[in-house]
This record gives structure tokens, sequence and C-alpha cells, in this order.
């Protein structure tokens, strides 16, 4: 409801995008929010019928290539880009903004490359643990369920760099991540230990050795958390953990290369700062995943 008190002064066309904005969520009627921003029913569907804007395809390409224009945001395609335009007043179909960004060469390359998966699996180490999940990926609240895996990324010529991340699926936003030079166990231990709060959250992985050690098990344990695992050699147990790590390899390693193992934490750094708090996903909503998390709970609470 914050975003509500901050337009006390706001024009209706202001008013009007940000009652259109929260209706993403299924937790806030559109009486309610009329009421408490102070705008009539019938302005509302007024500026709603009426969009700011009414371009030409010049125009809409234009505002498309300003849209793709910051860090990242290249990879946007035409359906992410036909919502940012709604959300500017555009009134335009996503078969059109297809049509103008593929006349115009706006469309994404960015996920044409798939290389080999990393496999941190080294055989039966340990315990393995049941397969709690069984790809149900829904979840109806924060911190109910969450996902993690470890991924290689080759630097350069000479260096690599692993990458671990902790993602909960009720909104797909990365809880927790860690960057180091090797496997070690610190790799995982670290970001796990940032999430002792979420007590009763079932950790799903697959069955890398780093799952399987006592002192993955005794912290989940410890922190009163389930631990689920993925079936041998089925990456689908586990889709959408591999699939923020696709989305990643593609933004900042696919046919790049990197002089140092620091320049490429603070790409990391910020590209999961900007997925969390910036990259809109059609699932949420039109939201981020910070935004949707925040916007949910807010109006629970």
């Amino acid at each position: 409801m914050r975003k509500i008190k901050s337009l006390s002064g706001s024009t209706n066309r202001e008013k009007q995008t940000a009652v259109t904005s929260l209706r993403r969520t299924k937790y806030f009627k559109l009486a309610d929010l009329l009421a408490l921003i102070g705008l009539k029913r019938s302005t509302y569907y007024y500026l709603e019928a009426h969009p700011l804007n009414t371009s030409s395809d010049n125009k809409i390409a234009d505002v498309i290539r300003q849209i793709k224009s910051p860090q990242f945001q290249t990879e946007y395609g035409y359906r992410r880009v036909t919502t940012l335009l709604h959300d500017q007043g555009y009134l335009v179909n996503h078969k059109r903004v297809l049509r103008i960004m593929r006349q115009n060469a706006l469309l994404s390359t960015t996920y044409n490359t798939r290389k080999r998966r990393y496999s941190s699996y080294r055989g039966t180490v340990g315990r393995i643990a049941e397969r709690v999940i069984k790809r149900d990926f829904q979840a109806d609240a924060p911190y109910q369920k969450i996902v993690t895996d470890v991924t290689e990324i080759q630097l350069n010529d000479h260096s690599k760099a692993y990458l671990t991340a902790f993602v909960d699926l009720y909104a797909s936003e990365v809880l927790s991540y860690h960057l180091a030079k090797t496997p070690t166990m610190s790799l995982v231990m670290r970001p796990l230990k940032s999430l002792s709060k979420h007590r009763g959250a079932i950790i799903h992985s697959d069955q890398g050795f780093h799952y399987q050690t006592p002192m993955f098990i005794n912290t989940l344990k410890d922190f009163g958390m389930t631990q689920s695992m993925s079936r041998k050699s089925t990456p689908v147990d586990n889709a959408p953990i591999e699939s923020f790590f696709h989305i990643l390899k593609a933004n900042i390693v696919h046919h790049k290369q990197y002089e140092s193992f620091h320049d490429f934490k603070v790409v990391v750094d910020d590209f999961i700062n900007y997925y969390n708090n910036h990259r809109i996903k059609q699932k949420l909503n039109g939201l981020s995943p910070v935004q949707y998390r925040q916007l949910t709970t807010e109006s629970v609470s």
C-alpha cells in the first residue's frame, strides 16, 4: 500500500496507471484500490479505454529501443516489451509488437546458444534424500519451496568460476548466492546459512556431492528444513534452477570472456540485482520477483 499512499496529488492518469499495475496480483480488488487512491470508477475505465499514446510503428519502434537499452534488457522478447509498452500507455497488442520488432531487427538473440551443463554428481558419496517436491514447482507463499544447484562458468582460456544460487519458487526470487573459484563445501554452505530464518522450507537440489554430505544435511535439520533431491541424471526434476542458470549464462556468459574473477563477480552481482528487482516475468503479471513478493505479502498482511 506504500505505492498508493505516495500518489496523493498525482494526476488521474498516474493514478490509473498505478491501479492497473496493482491489479496484476489477485489480492487487490478494483473497488478497494479506487477508494484508497481516490479515483472514480468511470474515470478509471475511461482512461483505460483511451491510452495516452496511439502512435505509428516508427514511434513504437523508438520506444522499444528505449525499453531494450538499459543493461541486460536487450534480452527482452516481444511479450515483455508489450507489457512495458502498456505500462507507458501504448495500447498495442503483442502481435503488432512482434511484427514491429521483427521488421526493425529488435528481436532478442540472447537465448540462441546452449552449452553443456555442469554436474557436481560424484556418485553416492553420502545420503540420498527423497524426491519430496516431485516437480510440483508451485508455492502459495514465499519461502515454502527453495531450489538450488551449482554451475560452472568458463571465464577465459585459463580460469573457471563456480556459482550456486538458492531460488524461491513463489516468485522466482534469488534469495542467496555465492561465487567461488573452486566448488568446495563453503560454496554452498555460505548462502545456505543466510536462509536460517526460513524454518519449514523445503530445500530441493540434485544429487551433487555437496548435498549428500553430513555438513549440508545436518545444517538443514538445525534450520528446521526438509531436504528434497531430484532423481539421478534428471535435470527436469530441478527445472526452475536450470532455467535461472540458463538465463544468467545467456546474458552474461555466452560469447563473453572476463579478465579476472573480480570482473565477473561485479557483473554477476549486477545481473542478480537486475533479475530480482527489475526483470519482469509474464507469470508474475508483468512484475519483477521482488515487486510481486512485496505486493502480494503486503496485501495479505
